[in-house]
């Protein structure tokens, strides 16, 4: 792979999400520096949620969690729901987030993982309260 290939396919990735999400009129601001600016470490940012995105040709388990731990702590700091949007090569991107209503009615932060795909995450993007104040 020439030199510069994986971080130019993460960045591809990237924006293509974030022209989705544009797409779908959902405000959201691309962070230009995420991983080198002390106040925008994520890679997307919505009104309601940070998002975290990766591509790599193989994600561990263990990877997942890393980036996961590290979207929630970003996200604690900026009172947002983190969201990771992840991609490996050859397969459908995935989306791991808090559930956007609570496992028990009435308990704000009884919300659960879970792991999505991509499309459901778009269609649920569409139809948030995002979207909803902005128009």
């Amino acid at each position: 792979m020439r030199n510069g290939g994986s971080k130019n396919k993460g960045n591809r990735a990237e924006i293509k999400w974030y022209r989705d999400l544009k797409a779908l009129n959902i405000p959201v601001v691309r962070s230009l520096g995420s991983g080198s600016s002390y106040d925008e470490k994520a890679d997307l940012y919505t009104p309601n949620y940070i998002i975290e995105c990766k591509h790599y040709k193989k994600l561990t388990p263990g990877q997942i969690t890393s980036f996961w731990t590290k979207v929630c702590q970003e996200s604690n700091i900026m009172k947002k729901f983190p969201v990771l949007l992840y991609k490996e090569n050859f397969r459908n991107p995935r989306v791991l987030m808090f559930s956007p209503k609570p496992l028990i009615e009435g308990v704000p932060d009884s919300h659960y993982k879970i792991t999505i795909d991509y499309e459901d995450f778009l269609h649920f993007m569409d139809h948030s309260e995002i979207k909803k104040r902005v128009e």
